[in-house]
C-alpha cells in the first residue's frame, strides 16, 4: 500500500505544475470504452495483453494555435495517463504473472506518460481522421524515456473524441528483461506493439481565475478516488 501511497503524492505533485500554464482551456478525461494492448512474440506463441483501466486527463488551449513554416499547427496542451501494470490481462494467469514480475510491478505499479508538446501534421482526412505528432515522456519499470507519438483522431457525438495509436517499443529501453519460462526454452522478442484506442469527452471550461484551485483541489480528490 505505501508504493501505492508515494505514486499518488507523484502524481498529485505533478499535476498542477503541468498544467498551471494552461490560463484558459478544455478539461478532457478518457471515458469507458477506451482500452490499450501490448502485443509481442516469444519463441513458439504470440501474446496479447490488454486493458480497459485507462486513467488520463488532459488539458487543451485551443485559441493559440500556431501555424509553423511546414503548414503544421501547434497548440498548448497538457496531458497525463496512467495504467495500473496488474490490470493488464495477457489471457494466461502464468503470463500475467511473468509480465507483471518484467515490468518490476511491486516497485513501480504503474505505466505512466506524460505529453510534452502536440502539433496538427494533416486535417479532416478520409473518415474525418486528423493526425497529430505527439511528443512525451513514457516511464515503465521506473524508467523514462521520450517517445514519440501519432496519433489519430476523430471527432465523435456529445464532444467525445476518438484517438487511436500505435507504437513500437524495445523492452531494453526500459531495462525490462523479456520473460522467459522452462529455463529459458520459451523467450520473449524484446520487440513490443502498443496500441491504443482511447475515447475522451469534455469535462469542463477552465479559466485563469479558477485553475490553480481546480487542480490543487478538485485533482487531488479525483485521483485519491482513482487510486485508492
Amino acid at each position: 500500500m505505501l508504493k501505492y501511497f508515494v505514486y499518488i503524492i507523484f502524481i498529485l505533485i505533478q499535476f498542477p505544475l503541468l498544467f498551471s500554464q494552461i490560463k484558459n482551456g478544455i478539461e478532457y478525461r478518457t471515458l469507458p470504452g477506451s482500452k490499450l494492448w501490448i502485443e509481442g512474440t516469444s519463441t513458439i506463441i504470440d501474446f496479447t495483453c490488454i486493458t480497459s483501466s485507462i486513467n488520463g486527463y488532459a488539458f487543451i488551449k485551443s485559441d493559440n494555435l500556431k501555424r509553423e513554416g511546414n503548414g503544421n499547427q501547434k497548440f498548448e496542451s497538457k496531458a497525463v495517463v496512467s495504467i495500473v501494470v496488474k490490470s493488464l490481462d495477457c489471457g494466461n494467469e502464468m503470463m500475467n504473472d511473468d509480465m507483471y514480475d518484467a515490468m518490476k510491478d511491486k516497485k513501480n505499479p504503474f505505466i505512466l506518460y506524460e505529453l510534452l508538446n502536440s502539433k496538427i501534421v494533416s486535417e479532416e482526412e478520409i473518415g474525418g481522421w486528423s493526425e497529430i505528432q505527439t511528443t512525451g515522456y513514457l516511464t515503465i519499470a521506473g524508467y523514462k524515456r521520450t517517445v514519440n507519438i501519432p496519433i489519430k483522431v476523430r471527432k465523435l457525438t456529445d464532444g467525445k473524441y476518438n484517438l487511436v495509436g500505435i507504437k513500437e517499443l524495445s523492452m531494453h529501453d526500459f531495462n525490462i528483461e523479456p520473460p522467459s519460462a522452462f529455463f529459458g526454452l520459451i523467450k520473449a522478442d524484446d520487440k513490443l506493439v502498443i496500441k491504443f484506442n482511447l475515447i475522451a469527452g469534455i469535462s469542463q471550461a477552465i479559466n485563469a481565475a479558477d485553475i490553480n484551485i481546480k487542480l490543487g483541489e478538485d485533482y487531488s480528490f479525483k485521483f485519491l478516488l482513482i487510486f485508492l
